[in-house]
């Protein structure tokens, strides 16, 4: 009976050795991992150093949260103590922090979900002399930034009346899309079941496909500038080296046109005192001066005796043509006053002959009887 309960004892020993050693092993590992992310170095200690910032505000900080230097994790924050003119933070870095001129010392946020870390910036200037205060910058908050913008983007939405604007473009793309689902406009009747445009739109194309065609295979004035046979650009070609000789003889100020277009202005003078004198001449017209202006003036009298003029030269000559008058009988054929006349004037031109042929005779009685 001893020996087994002595075989019993034993047994239970081990049985609490083993349970009191994985118990051990637990508390020593929650411990070592509470030193990890608790972030605390057993064995640093104589590196570590602390500094003392000054903030107005610190945004939300917390012990134990990280500081960065260039992005570097070199130590936590200690302790923050509340002061009245703002907070006062101690930190505890791993490393030695040497501030200059221009350090910036910041509390941001370290991610969107939540938590703040604190940034140091040593500085580009002199190295500060030992005991001077420093003072940590106003933190970020993103959430109250994004409320602000969202706050000032209101403000301008309203106050610019551009939700107004965008109601009325919904409004008109609404009413876009109902003329579109109606069939109405060109677009709409692409859209519609009708095909009609469908098919007029299929024929242009075809057509065009065809005028394609037509100017691949060098047909027409443009197919001919396209084609490999270049006559036709040979002719363009010389009827611009034409154009450039008139326009060369226009700029040298040769012919008409250019004599217009060039510095000597002798040319332009005559014409322009011949437009002077045109305008002088139908002033006068207008103003009913001489008989041209008098026909044309408001006053009729002019043309009133020229229509009775010929009115009278009109009837005249109706009573001429009907043989009436001494003028009438003799422009009258087989007319018998004609033939008188014409005998008239032949027995004149008799007597005339006579009288020339018998003036030598007369000539020499009176030379003759004249010596007597």
């Amino acid at each position: 009976m001893p020996a087994k309960s002595d075989g019993y004892s034993n047994r239970e020993l081990t049985r609490e050795m083993i349970v009191g050693t994985f118990i051990g092993s637990v508390f020593l590992v929650l411990v070592v991992f509470t030193i990890v992310v608790s972030g605390n170095r057993l064995f640093s200690g104589a590196r570590r150093s602390t500094v003392a910032v000054h903030f107005a505000n610190v945004g939300g900080l917390r012990r134990h949260d990280s500081v960065l230097v260039r992005g570097v994790p070199i130590g936590k924050v200690r302790k923050l103590e509340l002061r009245n003119d703002g907070v006062d933070v101690t930190l505890v870095l791993d490393d030695t922090v040497e501030f200059r001129d221009g350090y910036r010392i910041k509390v941001m946020q370290s991610s969107l979900l939540g938590g703040m870390q604190l940034l140091i910036d040593e500085g580009t200037g002199e190295p500060l002399a030992d005991g001077t205060p420093l003072v940590g910058e106003q933190p970020d908050n993103v959430m109250e930034d994004l409320g602000t913008l969202v706050r000032d983007v209101r403000e301008s939405l309203n106050e610019g009346g551009v939700l107004g604007n965008l109601q009325r473009a919904v409004e008109d793309v609404a009413e876009i899309t109902g003329r579109l689902r109606r069939g109405e406009g060109t677009l709409g009747r692409l859209l519609s079941a009708d095909n009609t445009l469908i098919t007029d739109l299929e024929a242009t194309i075809a057509n065009i496909r065809r005028v394609t065609e037509r100017i691949e295979q060098g047909e027409g004035t443009l197919g001919k500038l396209l084609a490999a046979d270049d006559t036709v650009y040979a002719d363009l070609q010389g009827t611009l080296v034409n154009l450039r000789a008139v326009t060369g003889r226009l700029e040298a100020g040769e012919g008409t046109l250019g004599r217009l277009l060039s510095a000597d202005d002798t040319l332009y003078r005559d014409l322009s005192d011949t437009v002077a004198n045109l305008r002088s001449v139908t002033g006068r017209l207008e103003a009913g001066e001489g008989t041209l202006g008098r026909l044309l003036s408001a006053d009729d009298v002019v043309y009133r005796d020229l229509a009775d003029t010929i009115a009278n030269l009109k009837t005249v000559t109706g009573r001429i043509e009907q043989g009436e008058g001494l003028l009438g009988q003799l422009l009258k054929p087989d007319s018998p006053m004609a033939t008188q006349l014409d005998g008239l004037l032949k027995d004149g031109r008799d007597m005339i002959d006579d009288a020339r042929e018998a003036s030598p005779i007369s000539t020499f009685s009176s030379i003759f009887f004249g010596v007597f």
